[in-house]
């Protein structure tokens, strides 16, 4: 039986969608190689969304025209019939390239609903990911309690089910501009560094992989350590 393919999505940057020309261009030259990216440059696919908006970015070898011999050129093998056909190098780097957005896309959305979920348990997500969601989570919130003390406001939110019983919302306060991302790690660690100190005289410990014990204040060093940024 024929095991599914791997595709390692952590070669693409959290933020490709917004990467648009020469930097989405960059990209795909340094992810699959410099013709592919000229081929993208010259049909003016200029970021991933209409890349993956387009069925098969190769169909524009198959017109007759000058302008695409060169293309023709570094891309296909030329027949002793002086036909070309893509080689299956060039061709299998877009199917690759096609799998690898069409999966971070999935685990983008993925992320963002299971962090603006009423009952998220996502925490594995980038500190500038949660900075930028949680200030659009903060202006919906702002928003919402505004509709539901006003009864003329232009905007009102349906229920969820989960949420039924929360009938008054209220304003959340707009992440300052000021605040960092190494001012939000800042206040995680020494949060955590308090929460070590308060269980410390109770010997609470805690099993590693191996399953051995790990004293609380044996925690946060290895909190620090790997981390990296991370929540």
């Amino acid at each position: 039986m024929l095991k599914k393919p791997f595709f390692n999505t952590s070669r693409i940057p959290d933020d490709i969608f917004s990467y648009q020309d020469k930097q989405f261009y960059d990209f795909i030259k340094t992810l699959i190689g410099d013709k592919q990216a000229n081929l993208l440059t010259f049909q003016e696919i200029s970021n991933a969304d209409i890349y993956l908006h387009c069925c098969n970015v190769l169909n524009i070898l198959k017109l007759d025209s000058s302008a695409l011999i060169p293309y023709k050129e570094s891309l296909c093998l030329k027949l002793d019939d002086n036909s070309y056909t893509v080689l299956p190098g060039i061709k299998n780097s877009f199917s690759y390239l096609n799998e690898l957005l069409t999966k971070k896309k999935d685990e983008i959305i993925r992320t963002t609903r299971s962090m603006s979920g009423p009952f998220s348990s996502i925490v594995n997500f980038s500190v500038a990911q949660f900075l930028r969601r949680a200030e659009k989570l903060s202006i919906l919130q702002t928003i919402k309690s505004e509709a539901e003390c006003d009864p003329s406001f232009p905007f009102h939110f349906l229920h969820h089910h989960k949420q039924r019983k929360l009938q008054n919302f209220t304003a959340t306060a707009c992440i300052s501009n000021s605040l960092s991302i190494g001012d939000i790690e800042q206040i995680v660690l020494h949060a955590f560094a308090d929460a070590c100190e308060l269980v410390s005289s109770l010997n609470v410990t805690i099993l590693n992989k191996a399953v051995n014990s790990i004293a609380m204040d044996e925690v946060l060093p290895l909190y620090t350590r790997l981390s990296s940024g991370r929540f």
